[in-house]
């Protein structure tokens, strides 16, 4: 599945800004998506916790996921350590 097609007339324009005034555009999120996915696209279909903060690390992993047809569960980037433990057994 691909969020993004390689052709697009919009690769250059932001597609994220961030608080410091940093800019990434289609095409450097997606080249980072796509870096990170490949670590999992090959593997069986599985449910990635991610723990979310707003930061672009967050939106390239569920991104990442999501291109690879796998599923997301977002979690709060304060949950307690008892609390992550127990989701994952």
């Amino acid at each position: 599945m691909k969020f993004y097609n390689q052709n697009s007339n919009f690769d250059q324009n932001a597609a994220i800004i961030l608080d410091n005034g940093s800019k990434f555009s289609y095409r450097q999120l997606f080249s980072l998506v796509n870096k990170l996915s490949s670590n999992f696209s090959n593997q069986k279909k599985s449910l990635f916790f991610i723990c979310c903060g707003n930061n672009l690390e967050t939106v390239i992993a569920y991104l990442a996921v999501m291109q690879t047809k796998n599923t997301a569960f977002l979690l709060s980037q304060d949950i307690a350590d008892e609390e992550l433990n127990t989701l994952v057994k």
